[in-house]
């Protein structure tokens, strides 16, 4: 008997454009249920929740799916992960966009990987600052560091360039990286295990520094999120932080 799902994710647009992955918390079987969930709205007088629906990429890419987020309701993303060869585990990334016609297509777009043998691992994380800007952090299948990519696109999103790095020249060390976000190309945050965070400023990383009553959080940061470079929120381990304006 397959496993119950759990929401793992939640992003949206409106309170009429909301979407959720839904996926058991680690996947033993494959017939395990794995859902991207799209909600548009109460169905009139109905169930407020009727009207959340399965959306056909659940169907058409198969995967184990992990986090949703985007910049409105023309560009979304989704990661995910699939079995590879080997009992070897494979990352894939999601991106949904007008199909021209008045619809949506779903499609993978994500780094090339370096070559056969190693292929597209693990995505833990990702954040769009711009349409035409894309931050993941990745588990790299040949050394087990962590990656961070920066995609680029140059025609409004339809396809993208992929640099990556390695998350140590951000100041962190082997995998103590578990989250990413950012409100603009200058302005993204990379938060981790003993309270670690580092902001990009559009030209280095900088260690941002965090305390409580005097004395340095050591506790691990799991999210992060906010509205703007003045309002960011980072949550982990019996701890909740928030930066606001310089001054107040």
């Amino acid at each position: 008997m397959a496993a119950p799902a759990a929401v793992r994710s939640i992003w949206g647009t409106s309170a009429t454009d909301v979407w959720a992955i839904a996926s058991v918390p680690e996947r033993f079987r494959t017939d395990d249920p794995s859902f991207v969930l799209h909600y548009s709205g109460p169905a009139g007088a109905g169930d407020a929740g009727s009207e959340w629906k399965v959306d056909p990429v659940s169907n058409e890419f198969p995967s184990y799916f992990q986090k949703a987020w985007g910049t409105s309701k023309d560009d979304i993303w989704v990661t995910g992960r699939v079995a590879g060869d080997f009992d070897s585990v494979q990352g894939r990334l999601y991106h949904r966009r007008p199909d021209g016609e008045g619809g949506f297509v779903w499609r993978i777009d994500q780094p090339t990987p370096l070559n056969d043998w190693t292929p597209i691992p693990a995505v833990l994380d990702g954040i769009s600052v711009s349409p035409s800007m894309v931050f993941l952090i990745q588990l790299s299948s040949y050394s087990g560091d962590l990656l961070y990519h920066k995609g680029i696109s140059n025609d409004d999103g339809a396809t993208f360039t992929w640099t990556e790095r390695p998350t140590s020249e951000t100041g962190f060390t082997y995998n103590a990286v578990s989250t990413i976000w950012g409100s603009s190309p200058d302005d993204v945050w990379l938060a981790g295990s003993l309270g670690r965070l580092r902001h990009w400023d559009g030209v280095k990383w900088r260690a941002a520094e965090v305390s409580l009553d005097g004395l340095p959080v050591q506790k691990a940061i799991h999210a992060i999120w906010g509205s703007g470079p003045d309002d960011v929120w980072a949550v982990g381990q019996d701890v909740a932080l928030h930066k606001g304006a310089p001054g107040k």
